[in-house]
């Protein structure tokens, strides 16, 4: 089951089940709370999908790809200023503390998939530089041909052995 899997039945959980609100989150949905709260765990979604479709380090220099800002959020809400959720109400502590909490575990999904992704390009050909590849290269192509001499010297042997005598005649063998 991956990141996004987990995230989504999450959502779907809390969204059916308003009881599991965290006690910071308004259960009225038209609340700045409960719109801040949808709007992070919307984005905590589309952030994990970036995450699992991408796997190059230079796809995570823009933090804003990965990422969940304050002022994404309030533009989700309605447009109202960042400091109206995340400073002057009652809940901005538990909401800031929420938010980073899921900044963290994005921060850790994106380090597994790099690191997932760097040691799957340290094995095999992609390990060595090209001068060591090409030598190899040719080492082996050396042994195939060597061995397709051969095989092909054990054939020859094998057919003259079971040919009659009659027909080597005719073959001039």
């Amino acid at each position: 089951m991956s990141i996004l899997d987990v995230a989504s039945e999450i959502i779907a959980e809390e969204e059916s089940k308003n009881p599991h609100l965290p006690e910071w989150v308004n259960e009225d949905e038209m609340h700045l709370s409960h719109k801040a709260y949808k709007a992070i765990n919307k984005f905590m979604v589309e952030r994990n999908k970036y995450i699992l479709d991408h796997c190059k380090i230079g796809d995570f220099s823009k933090k804003k790809h990965w990422q969940i800002t304050q002022t994404v959020i309030a533009k989700a809400c309605g447009g109202v200023a960042p400091n109206s959720i995340f400073a002057d109400a009652g809940y901005s502590q538990k909401a800031r503390e929420y938010l980073g909490d899921c900044n963290k575990s994005l921060l850790i999904a994106k380090n597994v998939r790099i690191k997932k992704t760097v040691s799957l390009r340290q094995q095999g050909v992609r390990r060595g530089n090209k001068e060591e590849v090409y030598q190899k290269y040719q080492k082996e192509k050396q042994r195939a041909d060597k061995l397709a001499k051969q095989l092909a010297e054990i054939q020859l042997e094998t057919v003259l052995s079971q040919m009659t005598i009659q027909t080597k005649g005719k073959l001039g063998l």
